[in-house]
């Protein structure tokens, strides 16, 4: 099986992030997109972070009508900070994948990638895949795929601050996703 791996915040998942996947799935044929929370980003720190339960039950919301996105709660269950390469290690140990599974790294990403922990070793193991966000992809210094994505510019702090300001998100996220966090009452303070 070809698997993709696509960790991040997901506070909350969006329509960029779906986007992303999809496209994923259609230019590099993989079979699976794997959907992964960190319980917490070393490189984020401090961002009105919802608990991982809510934000874990809002990716499920959005890809459950995609038969090749799984999302897994593997940070979350490590507890601490969230390092690629120990998710890493820890797929190899539960999938039996095609090759090497492929990592989707946003171009945002470029500049500090070298500095992720053990990056060596993630480089090593997975097959990059640097999809378009701010059209840093020339830059990227590591063997890789380079996706040809739509660009959607949406973010989850765009999204954080359009709730607390009592603004709708239905055009932002998935609407299963737009009614959880109503009914949640979720980024509102």
């Amino acid at each position: 099986m070809k698997i993709a791996i696509l960790g991040g915040s997901f506070n909350p998942v969006h329509l960029g992030h779906v986007a992303l996947a999809q496209s994923v799935v259609d230019q590099l044929s993989y079979d699976k997109i794997l959907l992964i929370p960190a319980l917490m980003s070393p490189l984020k720190q401090g961002h009105n972070y919802v608990s991982a339960e809510h934000r874990v039950r809002m990716l499920e919301l959005a890809f459950r009508e995609k038969s090749w996105a799984e999302v897994s709660s593997c940070e979350v269950n490590r507890k601490g900070p969230s390092y690629t390469y120990k998710t890493i290690e820890y797929l190899y140990d539960q999938y039996d994948f095609q090759g090497k599974p492929g990592l989707i790294v946003g171009d945002d990403w470029v500049e500090g990638f070298s500095r992720w922990k053990n990056v060596e070793d993630i480089v090593a193991r997975t097959d990059l895949i640097v999809a378009r966000r701010e059209g840093g992809q020339e830059r990227f210094p590591y063997p890789c795929s380079f996706l040809k994505n739509p660009v959607v510019t949406v973010s989850s702090t765009e999204i954080r601050e359009e709730v607390q300001s009592g603004k709708r998100v239905d055009h932002l996220v998935p609407g299963p996703v737009a009614e959880y966090i109503g009914r949640h009452g979720l980024y509102q303070s």
